[in-house]
Formats: structure tokens, C-alpha cells, sequence
């Protein structure tokens, strides 16, 4: 289908498939595939039995730390991901676990050579771009992460000075995986921790945002560099990952097991959750929201609706703005802006409601189909608040049968609801220039949390949605366009001319009008943003 999404200003937008905003007019003239709504990163999550386990041993683990387990009332829907705990998840992420077994017993060397233990990883944003957030800080955690376990290292991380992250996440296994760095109150919320100034801890080079894997990093004294390691944060857009690519290879040999299409689920799993505490940031959040969530008779769509307001609101260049006729002199969006911000959010919710639509008849998404299910759930994450409150009022406690013909209802008789759940956050999802708050950390990062606890992830643009449907590997749609994270073979990235988004295309059917292909190995292609405001380019 034709591309028409945005790029973010920083040529790291995503390309969209057709749909969106036409989907109703599009849905019979063929102009988007899905393949039957995609197969899923990997199939198999584990049994209902695996789910019992899990909550046992985490309600154990709760109870022998002498504090209440939030999470022992949550549940779990049985085709999701597994949960760290589970027989599934030891049997998925098998590589993991015998890692962190090998560094505990002081058995694994790093790069080919000495003993483990001794060394430390540390990732955390005094490293990183001052205005990145939370998509790349968890991306850039997994990558430091996987170095660790080759290296027999500890593996430490924080979100920057006097961010005390231990409020809003916990390791759901402290003896093996104790992230909390070494600072005044063990989470990062005293001073900063300089690596730096330890011989013994390394860290990977934050800055180099280009490449599809981290690479070069060496251990003082053990001969040859660690195996190259994945960066997931541009998977899917500007350093696209394909089925013809060899990143992985000799990672695997050093980690037996690993697979590229669930990595990053499998370190986020052993790495976090939220903590108890995060209710306090999010009312509902373990008794109301993650039940809902994992409710085994829901199909739970995970909705991206970001406009973009979040990276002017991030800027903190309102005279600038002002100036530009981007905001009105009291600081809010002009009539012009809202309509682009608006513009964004309903191609998202159309796609949603297409893809629905079509698992509610006949149309393909055999995937969900197939699933028993007597309810519909959006988990509506978004960085403009006002969205929330437009799309509950509009499609929250409907029958999502009700506007599909008798005659083409896969459920004829039932009437299927549909609930729509947001949170209190503010929709902070990139990384204000001056020091984010608590509150600012922990509404984006459930925000980001929460998308991934769902069957599917629905977006138009930015890789906030990916990375997260990435932490559980679940399918992502690029508004009505299923998109796997391995690319087919034959499968170019096209930039399109005007605004730096970009799109899946094969080079061989021909590139969409105002495209051009991306050359590969060139992170950027020279276009420069031209943003149409009242007739005028600026």
C-alpha cells in the first residue's frame, strides 16, 4: 500500500501501510495483504499450568522478601509470552538462565577467556541522548545486558541522576538479577554512578546511534572482542532487520539458544516488572488494568495513537514555537497543529477499527480468529491526553459486533464489548532536555509496559510501540499492514521524499510515488522535514 506516515525529526519515523484514516474505503479494493494477520514472532507460550507456577513461585518469592506480591492476583493469558518463572519461560529463554547461572557459580569467562564475576555492565542515561526515552533506554538496557551474560558480568542500570526507578520496577528474581546500581539508595536516586572510574565495569558506546548491532566491545584482558549483540530500537524502520541477515550467529554460539525474534523479550522478562509501589503512580494498576489485560476471554488490541506532542512539549522552545505558528501565545496548539495531531491519532484508531472489523468476519486474522474470546480490550497509549478521553467517548462500552452485518459476523448471535483502558499518564514518551520527573519516568514507562501486554500492537509512526511489543514479542501492525520484525527476503526501506517516514517495500514491484529507496549502511538520507502549515513550507 502507499506510505503516508511522519517521520519524528530526527529521520527515525515509520513508515505506514494504506489504511488508517481510509481503511473503510480501502477494506474491498485489495490494497493491503496482511497474510492472514501474521504468525507471531514464535509461537507456543506455555500452558495454563505454567501460569499457576509462575504465580506460586512469585507469590514464594514475595513472601520470603517479606512484602506483598502484586502481581499474585494478576494472572496471565495463557498465548501471551511466558512470564519469567514459568517452565516455558526456562525452556524459551533457556540461554538466559544458564547464564546467570554460569556467572553465579563463577563457571563463564567473557570473550574467550577468565573467569566471570568480577566485571560489571552498566547502562544508564548519563550515557545516553539527553532527549531519548524510554524506547531506546530499554532497548540499549538489552544490549548491554546480552554483553553481560556473555562476559559473566553484573549487570547494573539507572535512568540518570535523582531517579530513584525502583519505585516504579522491580527484578522479578533479585538473587540472579540485581540491577540496582551501586549509588545512596540502590536505585539510581542518589548520585550518579561513574563506571568510568572502575577498571572492572564497561558499558557500550551510547552515542552511536547507527547499525543493526552493537559490536567491538572488549574486556580488558580476555583477548578477543564479545560477540556482536542486536539493536532493537530501529528493527523495524531505519536499520530494518531481515531474514537474510546474519547478526546473530556467533552470539549463538556463545549463548546456545538465543533467538533474535524473542531476545529481547527474553532479557526484559529476567530483567523487570513493575514494583508494587508503581500503583501509587498508577491507581488500579495490578487489581484493575493488568487483569484485564491478561483476561484469557479478551482479544486485547495494544493502540499507539502518537501525534507528536510530545516531542514539541519535550523541546521547551515555546517562544520558538510560538514564533512559528506551531503554538498560540498561551502555549497550546494552533488550529494548524491540532489538525496534524488529530490527523495521526485517527489513522491509528480507523486501523484498529479495520482490524477489528476483520476479526470479526471472515477477512483474514485467522491468527486471532481461532482464539476464544468473548470480549474486545484497547489498551489506548498515547502522548497527547486528550486522545484518551476522544476515544473513550466515542468507542468505550460499545458492542464492537453491532456494526458488522449478521450475514458476515464470525460470532452471528453474540454481542462482543468493547472496553477501553488508558492511564493517568501525561504521555510523556520522549525525554524532556531538562530532568524528567518520577512521575514523568513512570507514566512513560508503564505506558510503554502496558502496550506490550497485548495481543497485537496497532501504530502509524515512532518505535516507542515497537520496542515494546518487542519486550513480549507480540505481532505489530503498521496501521492495517501486519509488519514480522525479520523483513522478507527482497524487502527494501524506502524514504519518503517529503517527511523522512519510511515503509517495507519490494524494490522489484516498484516504490510508491514520493519514495526512494534508503541505501543501505547510510542511517540518514539527506531529506530534510518540510513541515505545510498554512500553505506555507517551513
Amino acid at each position: 500500500g502507499d506510505g503516508d506516515g511522519d517521520g519524528d525529526g530526527d529521520g527515525d519515523g515509520d513508515g505506514d501501510g494504506e489504511g488508517g484514516a481510509d481503511a473503510e474505503e480501502k477494506k474491498d479494493d485489495g490494497a493491503v495483504e496482511i497474510g492472514g494477520g501474521g504468525g507471531g514472532l514464535r509461537g507456543g507460550a506455555g500452558s495454563r499450568g505454567d501460569v499457576e507456577e509462575a504465580r506460586r513461585t512469585e507469590s514464594a518469592n514475595a513472601a520470603a522478601g517479606g512484602k506483598a506480591d502484586a502481581f499474585a492476583t494478576v494472572g496471565e493469558a495463557p498465548d501471551r509470552f511466558p512470564l519469567y518463572g514459568t517452565p516455558a519461560y526456562a525452556t524459551r529463554c533457556s540461554w538466559v538462565l544458564n547464564a546467570a547461572e554460569d556467572r553465579s557459580s563463577g563457571g563463564r569467562g567473557g570473550g574467550g577467556g577468565g573467569g566471570g564475576g568480577n566485571c560489571t555492565f552498566h547502562y544508564g542515561l548519563a550515557k545516553s541522548r539527553s532527549s531519548e526515552g524510554i524506547s531506546f533506554w530499554a532497548t540499549q538496557l538489552v544490549s548491554s545486558h546480552l554483553f553481560a551474560l556473555q562476559a559473566g558480568c553484573r549487570f547494573v542500570f539507572d535512568y540518570g541522576p535523582d531517579m530513584d526507578i525502583g519505585k516504579v520496577i522491580e527484578s522479578p528474581d533479585p538473587e540472579k538479577f540485581d540491577w540496582a546500581v551501586p549509588s545512596d539508595d540502590g536505585h539510581g536516586g542518589g548520585k550518579i554512578f561513574d563506571c568510568d572510574a572502575d577498571p572492572d565495569c564497561h558499558h557500550i558506546d551510547a552515542w552511536k546511534l547507527d547499525g543493526k548491532v552493537h559490536e567491538g566491545v572488549r574486556i580488558g584482558g580476555r583477548g578477543d572482542p564479545l560477540a556482536p549483540v542486536p539493536r532493537y530500537r530501529y528493527a523495524y524502520g531505519l536499520e530494518r532487520f531481515r531474514e537474510d541477515d546474519d547478526l546473530t550467529s556467533e552470539l549463538e554460539r556463545v549463548l546456545p539458544g538465543f533467538d533474535i525474534r524473542d531476545g529481547m523479550a527474553c532479557s526484559l522478562g529476567a530483567l523487570m516488572r513493575p514494583s508494587p509501589t508503581a500503583a501509587s503512580y498508577e491507581p488500579g494498576l495490578f487489581d484493575s488494568i493488568l487483569p484485564s489485560l491478561r483476561d484469557d476471554d479478551a482479544l486485547v488490541f495494544g493502540v499507539y495513537a502518537r501525534t507528536g506532542w510530545a516531542d514539541l512539549n519535550a523541546k521547551n522552545k515555546a517562544k520558538y514555537m510560538i514564533e512559528r505558528g506551531i503554538l498560540t501565545d498561551a502555549g497550546m496548539p494552533t488550529n494548524e497543529t491540532l489538525a496534524d495531531l488529530m490527523d495521526s491519532a485517527e489513522r491509528v484508531i480507523n486501523a484498529t477499527l479495520e482490524l477489528e472489523r476483520r476479526v470479526l468476519t471472515d477477512r483474514g486474522m485467522i491468527k486471532y480468529r481461532n482464539r476464544d474470546f468473548t470480549k474486545v480490550v484497547w489498551m489506548v497509549t498515547t502522548d497527547w491526553p486528550y486522545i484518551k478521553e476522544w476515544v473513550r467517548q466515542l468507542y468505550d462500552e460499545r458492542d464492537a459486533n453491532a456494526a458488522i452485518p449478521s450475514d458476515e459476523r464470525t460470532y452471528p448471535s453474540l454481542s462482543i464489548p468493547r472496553r477501553i483502558i488508558t492511564t493517568r499518564s501525561r504521555g510523556e514518551h520522549t525525554r524532556k532536555n531538562e530532568r524528567p520527573t518520577p512521575s514523568d519516568f513512570a507514566g512513560a514507562f508503564l505506558d510503554w509496559y502496558l502496550l506490550g501486554e497485548t495481543d497485537l500492537v496497532v501504530k502509524w509512526r515512532y518505535s516507542f510501540a515497537e520496542t515494546a511489543a518487542l519486550r513480549r514479542a507480540v505481532d505489530v501492525y503498521q496501521g492495517t499492514m501486519f509488519k514480522p520484525l525479520l523483513a522478507p527476503r527482497g524487502t527494501e526501506v524506502a524514504v519518503n521524499e517529503r517527511d523522512g517516514s519510511i515503509l517495507d517495500v519490494n524494490a522489484s514491484s516498484g516504490v510508491p510515488r514520493g519514495w526512494k529507496l534508503r541505501t543501505r549502511g547510510k542511517r540518514r538520507t539527506g531529506i530534510k522535514r518540510v513541515v505545510r502549515r498554512g500553505g506555507k513550507k517551513r
